[in-house]
């Protein structure tokens, strides 16, 4: 079994705002080409979606989280 990295459970933070994680990928290429269609829709230059790479283990490497900002109410 893979153990996980603590920082796999924490909200990422960008600029002092909490993301939420929307999708996530295997391949960091594919993960920056959905990181950018987002960018092209979301039109926001100062939070912008984030792609986090989070260690899911000694073997298997990393996992790629897309990220966009969580609304503050």
């Amino acid at each position: 079994m893979d153990e996980l990295n603590v920082d796999a459970l924490r909200h990422p933070v960008f600029r002092g705002r909490k993301y939420k994680r929307v999708k996530s990928f295997r391949k960091e290429l594919r993960a920056n080409e959905y990181a950018e269609e987002l960018r092209e829709k979301m039109k926001s230059r100062r939070f912008p979606p984030v792609v986090e790479q989070v260690k899911i283990g000694w073997i298997f490497g990393y996992k790629y989280y897309v990220c966009v900002p969580k609304k503050e109410v």
